[in-house]
């Protein structure tokens, strides 16, 4: 995947396709990049991992920390400028100045995320016949009570919190 980041003049600044595995990947940096359309093509400086920048790593050595990339010595192109007015200086964007190459996804696929699919997918099997879920069923004048939608949520919400730990917010 090529992604085009808007340099934030921060240290840190984050991938938006996650999880992403931690090898096979390029970032490079152009102050005129604008998105892969500006004035240098290809992109003017490629920056080297452990060198110029870090992708910091949970404790499994082939997936991510939340598509952080981390710049050492030094910061993300932005540009800190004053405007009349202002007390300090401020970080502004430089637009598409950062190319990244990267690969998405898991090498295997997680326990419980694998755990989440059987059981949603067994939920189904065991509904959809049957037009729902049912909440019960009588034989004598036959008659049967679905479920209502509140419940049917809360079967959806049970395999949503398996997969927790997957949820990631960047802020």
């Amino acid at each position: 995947m090529t992604e085009y980041l808007d340099g934030n003049g921060k240290q840190e600044i984050f991938l938006t396709q996650l999880p992403v595995i931690a090898s096979g990947y390029t970032v490079a940096e152009d102050a005129d990049g604008y998105y892969g359309d500006g004035t240098s093509s290809p992109f003017a400086t490629n920056l080297t991992v452990g060198e110029d920048y870090v992708l910091p790593t949970l404790e499994n050595p082939h997936q991510s920390n939340g598509g952080r990339l981390v710049r050492l010595n030094g910061f993300w192109l932005g540009q800190h400028t004053r405007r009349r007015g202002e007390l300090t200086h401020v970080a502004r964007k430089a637009f598409g100045s950062i190319k990244a190459v990267y690969f998405t996804g898991y090498r295997t696929i997680p326990g419980d995320v694998q755990a989440a699919v059987e059981a949603f997918c067994s939920r189904l099997l065991m509904t959809l016949p049957k037009g729902g879920g049912l909440a019960s069923e009588n034989l004598d004048y036959y008659a049967y009570t679905r479920v209502s939608a509140a419940e049917e949520a809360d079967a959806i919400d049970s395999v949503k919190s398996m997969l927790g730990r997957h949820k990631t917010a960047i802020i």
